[in-house]
């Protein structure tokens, strides 16, 4: 019977209960693929590779099977977040590397940090792609035409919500929305922002108004990066 081999990668001290819930993942991978575990968790907690007893033939997998996978939702969730993204700015302007300021945004998601962690590589080369230089490149006016606004289907009949898409550099985007909260009555219009996050090349987030309004229609959008921020207005 062949034995696979399931590795780690960790850049950081983790601690037992962190190492028995990796092992405890492993274990799960392992059973899932028709395999036996062949190591105990104190072996793994001494620092020995886990092992998946196999037959027909051996393979080699790992935690960064899942990367693109759950730690990419995880890292996208922070650069999208108004809080997280807080956060990350905070910590990268003080001199956290972009990596490890992700994992402390995630500090109230323990899995979600270990995922970050398991894909400590694949995390700083994907930082580094959606996060990296572009993020001081200053925004002008010519970045207006990168963002998308289409109406999005929506259950909730109290609102009404748009599909917002960047199909250039990364940067944080947010809608203006004009509108009115009783029918028939342009005297009351009203407006409102809604923050649809950090957007990558080709991602999308869906924002939606207040309650309660009659119409709705696209007043501007505002578009950061860094310190430089741009408004491209429509009316």
């Amino acid at each position: 019977m062949a034995a696979s081999v399931l590795g780690l990668i960790c850049a950081t001290p983790i601690s037992a209960q962190d190492n028995a819930w990796i092992y405890n993942t492993f274990v799960d991978k392992c059973r899932a693929a028709g395999g036996t575990p062949g190591s105990s968790l104190a072996q793994f907690q001494r620092g020995e590779t886990f092992v998946c007893r196999q037959g027909g033939g051996a393979s080699v997998t790992g935690p960064g099977d899942d990367c693109e996978r759950t730690a990419r939702q995880n890292v996208d969730w922070v650069l999208r977040d108004r809080g997280a993204l807080t956060t990350f700015t905070r910590l990268t302007a003080s001199g956290y590397a972009a990596v490890d300021a992700v994992i402390e945004a995630q500090a109230h998601n323990f899995r979600a940090q270990e995922s970050i962690r398991r894909c400590r590589d694949w995390a700083i080369e994907y930082l580094a792609r959606v996060y990296g230089p572009d993020r001081t490149k200053p925004v002008t006016a010519s970045d207006c035409s990168c963002i998308t606004v289409l109406p999005h289907e929506n259950r909730d009949a109290q609102r009404f919500s748009y599909s917002v898409r960047n199909a250039c550099d990364p940067m944080d985007v947010a809608i203006q929305f004009g509108g009115d909260i009783l029918k028939m009555s342009a005297s009351v219009a009203m407006s409102a922002w809604a923050a649809a996050g950090r957007l990558s090349p080709g991602q999308q987030a869906v924002v939606s108004t207040p309650q309660g309004w009659t119409y709705a229609t696209i007043l501007a959008t505002r578009l950061t990066r860094g310190s430089s921020s741009y408004t491209c207005r429509y009316n």
